[in-house]
């Protein structure tokens, strides 16, 4: 038998003129001056749209000898184009090397990062930002207003998908303090739906350390009621569950989880 590994490669999104920039002391305006002139993973991937757009023929179709990158979705890019970091550019994948694209995980706290990450999810062929902005002919402001006015943002199920994302790399105790944030800041439409949905999760920490399904259930729930008391929200105004205190739990709010 055997194992074909596969790369991953990060793809960070970042805002409109707001990407890293590593620099040293005294080359500040020099590092700003070269990060200007390249392209990020997510602005090439705009310019080789852009690229593919204007190659098409004018009866429509497409040369054959080229590959079209708006066919692909941003994170899907480096399973059929290797990015060249001395040009900054995609190129057309030559091996036949599996490599997949993962979009950093962002915070729903983060909105415009949040709303951007949501519209590149369902979005091909994007040449621009602005383009993103665009739904429907009109160019909204804002990542949040487009991501709303695109449907993302109108139900619960993108706030299902970043629970069941973070779930797989964040402990219990950081989903109860995404959970928490989320009914504060977010307009969730079946809050307890996802607490039902997400329990297991939410709530394993309390099992590991020895305590019955039932009571970790109560000690995820009064955790989270205490993370919602530190910043003035009362729990039951989301999920109205009649568990009873586990007596003997000493536990305690960290918010920085």
């Amino acid at each position: 038998m055997s194992y074909r590994s596969c790369n991953v490669l990060q793809l960070a999104l970042h805002l409109p003129e707001d990407q890293n920039i590593i620099f040293q002391r005294g080359d500040e305006a020099q590092a700003v001056n070269r990060a200007q002139s390249k392209n990020t993973k997510l602005t090439a991937w705009f310019a080789i749209n852009k690229k593919c757009e204007e190659a098409v023929l004018p009866d429509g179709s497409f040369p054959p000898t080229l590959k079209d990158s708006r066919q692909y979705f941003c994170y899907e890019m480096p399973e059929h184009f290797t990015f060249n970091t001395s040009t900054t550019a995609w190129q057309p994948r030559k091996t036949m090397e599996t490599s997949l694209g993962r979009m950093y995980f962002i915070s729903p706290k983060n909105r415009e990062r949040y709303a951007l990450r949501q519209l590149l999810l369902y979005t091909k062929g994007a040449t621009s930002f602005d383009d993103l902005r665009t739904v429907q002919g009109r160019r909204w402001d804002t990542f949040v207003e487009a991501a709303r006015a695109s449907g993302y943002l109108s139900d619960d199920t993108m706030y299902e998908q970043t629970l069941s994302e973070a779930a797989g790399f964040h402990s219990a105790a950081q989903l109860r303090g995404l959970f928490v944030m989320l009914l504060l800041f977010e307009n969730i439409n079946n809050p307890e739906e996802l607490w039902n949905k997400f329990l297991k999760d939410l709530s394993e920490d309390f099992e590991h350390q020895g305590y019955s399904p039932k009571e970790a259930e109560s000690l995820a729930y009064y955790d989270m009621k205490d993370r919602m008391e530190a910043m003035n929200g009362d729990i039951k105004q989301w999920i109205n569950k009649d568990y009873q205190p586990v007596a003997s739990a000493t536990h305690f709010v960290d918010l920085r989880e």
